[in-house]
């Protein structure tokens, strides 16, 4: 009984182990989103490799001090599952801290302005201002151009990983009529 527990375990253990190293090698290559990819250079990816591969070597390098056998995989999938709560709190965190509106990051983070755009009309009401007051709030637009009787002012917000995001903010006599995110 005691071993067919042992091989259920290691079993489980290698499966989770597999599916983690694939999960992990298609984030870190594919760069799904725009957060890992973008934030402090790119270095939450790995950020996130490093507490995963320290989780996982804490109970391989304290092994002799584990007297039962059956107690490493347990350990090593707890500490599958710690690694996935801590990079998600790390996660959390980053994606709180960008979503925050100031012109300092929004210059800095041009690909992340996306994740800052719902704090920024929450904070500044942009329905009714002047041209000059969101060129005063945001900048110099990546592009500005007259569409359908409209006055467009677009901002490079990021990507989905296929499309551009632009932020997009429309005048009509001077001033803002409507803000939105749009797919280029």
């Amino acid at each position: 009984m005691k071993k067919a527990v042992t091989v259920i375990l290691y079993l489980a253990l290698g499966a989770m182990l597999l599916l983690f190293a694939m999960a992990a090698v298609l984030y870190l290559y594919l760069d799904p989103d725009p957060l890992s990819k973008h934030f402090c250079g790119g270095a939450l990816k790995y950020v996130f490799a490093a507490t995963t591969a320290l989780m996982l070597l804490l109970p391989i390098i304290f092994r002799r001090k584990i007297k039962n056998r059956l107690m490493l995989p347990a350990i090593l999938i707890l500490a599958l599952i710690s690694s996935a709560a801590v990079n998600t709190v790390i996660y959390k965190a980053a994606e709180s801290y960008i979503s925050v509106y100031s012109r300092d990051k929004w210059d800095r983070n041009k690909s992340l302005r996306i994740y800052m755009t719902d704090d920024l009309e929450w904070r500044y009401e942009l329905l009714g201002k002047s041209r000059e007051d969101i060129t005063a709030l945001l900048g110099e637009p990546d592009e500005a151009f007259d569409r359908a009787g409209y006055e467009i002012m677009q901002y490079y917000a990021g990507d989905d990983g296929v499309d551009a995001i632009f932020y997009e903010i429309r005048f009509v006599d001077d001033r803002v009529i409507e803000a939105m995110s749009v797919h280029s």
